[in-house]
């Protein structure tokens, strides 16, 4: 069974009968590609969330939400449920250090440039601090978001936006850096929506009782319903990126491959081949 934490590159290819088996399963739609995992990091994915990117996993963990989907990577952070994030988005980039001669890698990354075995080794955590998106967040296409940022509930962020500092509920912002340009909601209904967290109850009950259009009538009807004890929690089921290791391994979902490798796609199917350059590759 292969290794998540492993420090080598694994790739899980998902053709499209697989694809169906895990969504009935599980309720997860994964991409039709690959998953790329390096340097350590988890997966964690409620049910009925849905995947449309390669994933890139590196040092911390990330989770994606019930109901939301991403286009983007996940580099440690954390998405709430019913999150839309589009394709494009950047969460939590590498820094550089400030405080020394230079800012390049050569001087405190081993193996940074070919033919290069650190030379000045001096260690430097260039590791974005986690990420925490809310519930019912929308990122637009592009948009930049910085390591240790805390996105509200409800927030929007524009498209392009280079966000650097935590998002109000239910703000829309934009630019670079990105500002808040105006509020969603007034705040006697942001304190409502946040007072009800209706994110965490299971609305597949009401979902024809409810005309989604009118917001205040949608809350007096939520807020009655939860009174009532008519709508369970939400409490899917998790699933880590662990869980695929079997199929990969019964099925040859994956190729492992290191330094020296590359991936060709050949008829549909990716293939994982060795660089004759570089006899000492390993698969």
């Amino acid at each position: 069974m292969p290794d998540p934490s492993c420090s080598l590159k694994m790739v899980y290819v998902f053709p499209k009968r697989i694809r169906k088996e895990v969504e009935r399963a599980w309720g997860v739609a994964l991409p039709p590609h690959l998953l790329n995992m390096g340097q350590g990091g988890q997966l964690r994915l409620e049910r009925a969330c849905k995947l449309w990117a390669p994933l890139r996993l590196e040092r911390i963990d990330s989770a994606l939400g019930a109901y939301s989907y991403t286009s983007s990577e996940l580099l440690g952070v954390t998405v709430g449920r019913y999150c839309s994030v589009a394709d494009g988005v950047s969460f939590g980039l590498k820094s550089h250090p400030l405080d020394r001669l230079s800012t390049s890698p050569y001087f405190y990354i081993r193996h940074s440039f070919p033919g290069q075995e650190g030379a000045f080794p001096a260690p430097y955590d260039d590791a974005a601090a986690p990420i925490t998106v809310g519930h019912d967040v929308w990122i637009g296409h592009r948009a930049i978001i910085m390591g240790g940022v805390t996105i509200g509930n409800g927030a929007v962020i524009a498209a392009n936006a280079v966000v650097t500092r935590d998002v109000p509920p239910y703000a829309i912002v934009g630019g670079i850096p990105a500002k808040v340009i105006r509020y969603r909601f007034d705040e006697a209904t942001i304190r409502a929506i946040e007072d009800l967290k209706w994110w965490d109850y299971d609305l597949s009950a009401l979902s024809r009782r409810i005309d989604w259009r009118d917001l205040a009538g949608t809350l007096d009807t939520l807020r009655q319903a939860i009174a009532a004890g008519e709508l369970p929690r939400l409490e899917p089921p998790v699933v880590t990126l662990a869980a695929f290791a079997p199929f990969a391994r019964r099925r040859r979902f994956y190729c492992r491959f290191g330094r020296g490798a590359r991936m060709l796609k050949l008829f549909g199917r990716w293939v994982c081949c060795r660089l004759p350059e570089l006899p000492s590759s390993r698969l």
